[in-house]
C-alpha cells in the first residue's frame, strides 16, 4: 500500500464497517461492532491520525481538499477540526515551499525583472 492509497483504503474500511454494523443479522452486527472498536483504537480518534495521512490523500492528483473534507465530516461528524488542521498544515507546507524557493531563484537568478 502506498501513501497516496491509504486514505482510500481507510475509508473504505470505515465505510464496510459502518455498513455490517446497521446489518439485519445479528452476528455479522456483533462482529462489526468488534472490529469497529479496533478500528477506532487506530483511525477513529482525530487526534492520533497522522496529518500526512490527508495531505498525501490531497497531494495526490486525483485527491482534492472536497473530498477529504467530506470524508473527514463522514467519518467524525461535522464537529470535527480535522478538516481545518489539515487545510492549515498544507497551506503552511505551500508557504514555506514557496519561501524556500523563492530565495533559491532570487540568490542564483543574475537577471532582474521589473
Amino acid at each position: 500500500m502506498t501513501s497516496n492509497t491509504i486514505f482510500n483504503k481507510i475509508n473504505n474500511a470505515y465505510g464496510i464497517l459502518k455498513r455490517y454494523e446497521e446489518s439485519y443479522w445479528v452476528d455479522l452486527r456483533s462482529m462489526a461492532h468488534n472490529m469497529k472498536l479496533k478500528y477506532n483504537k487506530y483511525w477513529g480518534n482525530t487526534e492520533k491520525i497522522k496529518l500526512l495521512v490527508y495531505i498525501t490523500a490531497i497531494l495526490d492528483p486525483r485527491g482534492k481538499f472536497e473530498y477529504v473534507d467530506f470524508v473527514i465530516e463522514d467519518m467524525y461528524g461535522k464537529n470535527a477540526n480535522m478538516g481545518r488542521l489539515v487545510k492549515d498544515a498544507i497551506y503552511g507546507l505551500f508557504a514555506k515551499y514557496k519561501r524556500l524557493n523563492q530565495q533559491t531563484i532570487s540568490a542564483s537568478s543574475p537577471f532582474y525583472y521589473k
